[in-house]
């Protein structure tokens, strides 16, 4: 998953949080079973427009040609009622609360657009689900975005575009102190020495895409070739900049596989000085 579908996945739990009309919001399944009522964004995956010009291979298939993009998710909704009739009066009032609220800022914060393939934001449909057994009661919404790859900015390593073949996305650790504590007898407290702040790591993932094997490998060796103890400047799909950053390690996750052209996934490791 692309960094901007993660943004554009985050903007709907933050919009839906923002509203009040939920005690809990959380991106994917799972979150506390005793909140209600509470929803859950649930990404449901992307599809490009064929014919278009450039885009981002789906998961096990070949590498799809197109410039739009569109992404499916559905928020599930779920509250609690002792009475039947109430529950479901319930559950699509706050169904459709939350599409209005959705509905609010469609371009999902300057992410998605309106294009030939549909409007930023659609909500595609809306469904009572009667397979949750009483008091709970379940309801869901299926939205649709849509964006332009063209116009995502794209990640570089000091300046190259070494990743833009294909989706990718980066997951920043923690800073961390190296503190050293120190207590005496007959004494409360203790005494904190701070010994400064260490690296932290920097973890990326994605897929490289290419026209011709020839060209999938000489991705691969630009790439390696960076692994070499120097610091160099990351900037993320989002256009933050991480100075400082060392390339520790780059892998590939999967095979080169060959369809509308040739791809493969693969897993990067950074160390970020402070």
């Amino acid at each position: 998953m692309s960094a901007t579908v993660t943004a554009i996945l985050n903007d709907i739990v933050s919009t839906l949080r923002s509203s009040g009309h939920f005690a809990a919001v959380c991106l994917g399944e799972g979150g506390s079973e005793s909140a209600v009522p509470r929803a859950a964004v649930v990404y449901e995956g992307q599809e490009s427009v064929p014919g278009s010009t450039a885009s981002s291979p789906p998961s096990g298939g070949d590498m799809p040609q197109g410039q739009w993009l569109r992404v499916r998710a559905r928020v599930v909704i779920r509250t609690r009622s002792q009475d039947a009739a109430s529950g479901v009066r319930r559950v699509l009032e706050l169904a459709e609360l939350a599409a209005t609220a959705i509905m609010a800022d469609p371009s999902r914060g300057g992410n998605c657009r309106d294009l030939p393939m549909g409007p930023a934001t659609e909500i595609e449909s809306r469904q009572l689900n009667e397979s949750i057994r009483r008091p709970d009661v379940e309801a869901s919404i299926a939205i649709r975005c849509h964006l332009d790859t063209a116009a995502i900015p794209g990640s570089s390593l000091d300046g190259a575009a070494l990743f833009s073949s294909g989706p990718h996305w980066f997951r920043p650790g923690p800073w961390q102190r190296n503190l050293e504590r120190r207590s005496f007898p007959g004494a409360d407290g203790e005494l904190v020495l701070d010994l400064g702040l260490r690296a932290r790591a920097i973890y990326q993932g994605g897929r490289l895409g290419a026209p011709t094997a020839d060209a999938m490998a000489r991705q691969i060796v630009a790439i390696e070739a960076l692994v070499d103890g120097q610091s160099h400047t990351l900037v993320d799909g989002q256009g933050a900049t991480y100075s400082g950053v060392i390339l520790e390690k780059f892998e590939q996750t999967s095979p080169i596989r060959a369809g509308a052209g040739f791809w493969c996934e693969y897993a990067c490791q950074y160390l970020q000085l402070p």
